[in-house]
């Protein structure tokens, strides 16, 4: 794999394509279920959109999904949801009877009759959650159960014998996109290589 930056600083540029690099790898290491949402709106008023694509391959069409917005539950705000997927089927639920770990999931979806579950290979969004938080949070808690077929493979952190014979997942989404106040540090840190560049090159004329 080549990576190729132009115009920057040696420094900048070799910090760029080692970021550029990791991406490719976590890329390359996709998990079975990926999940990643993105934050629109403004403090008190933010909304959370979740897509989820199925790595599971084989028949693992995945047909349940919920978030934990606030720890210990409460956080229940559905905004919207993907079509033919059930918001008020389950209220809460809390893996950690079946060996899953204890966070109480507050937004779910299902999809009962499973016209429109993610098949192997497929991604769905328009999972969405609103906050009234005064700032966007760094990562949300997940689960997703797969409807048909069995998983071998690793990341199954509930038991996937319970309780419906079918492979379940526990994780972390995090945004799909980087946080703006982040970017403003990334920003500033390359300005400040750039600043401190132009002042040796003043001192030595």
């Amino acid at each position: 794999m080549r990576i190729e930056i132009r115009g920057l600083s040696g420094a900048v540029a070799s910090v760029l394509a080692g970021l550029a690099l990791l991406g490719a790898v976590a890329a390359a290491q996709a998990s079975p279920i990926d999940v990643s949402y993105t934050v629109s709106g403004s403090a008190g008023n933010w909304t959370y959109d979740f897509s989820v694509t199925n790595n599971l391959g084989g028949t693992n069409d995945i047909y349940y999904f919920g978030v934990e917005m606030i720890p210990g539950g409460g956080g229940r705000n559905i905004a919207g949801s993907p079509p033919n997927w059930d918001p008020n089927a389950i209220n809460s639920v809390n893996w950690s009877i079946y060996g899953g770990l204890n966070i109480e999931y507050d937004n779910i979806w299902i999809d009962v009759n499973f016209p429109t579950s993610i098949l192997p290979g497929q991604t769905l969004s328009g999972f969405q959650v609103g906050s009234a938080a005064a700032t966007p949070l760094s990562s949300v808690p997940w689960f997703a159960w797969s409807a048909v077929g069995t998983y071998p493979g690793p990341f199954c952190n509930i038991n996937c014998g319970a309780p419906f014979g079918n492979p379940g997942f526990q994780y972390d989404a995090f945004p799909s996109v980087p946080d703006p106040s982040t970017m403003w540090l990334l920003g500033s840190g390359v300005v400040g290589l750039g600043g401190r560049r132009w002042l040796r090159r003043q001192s030595t004329i």
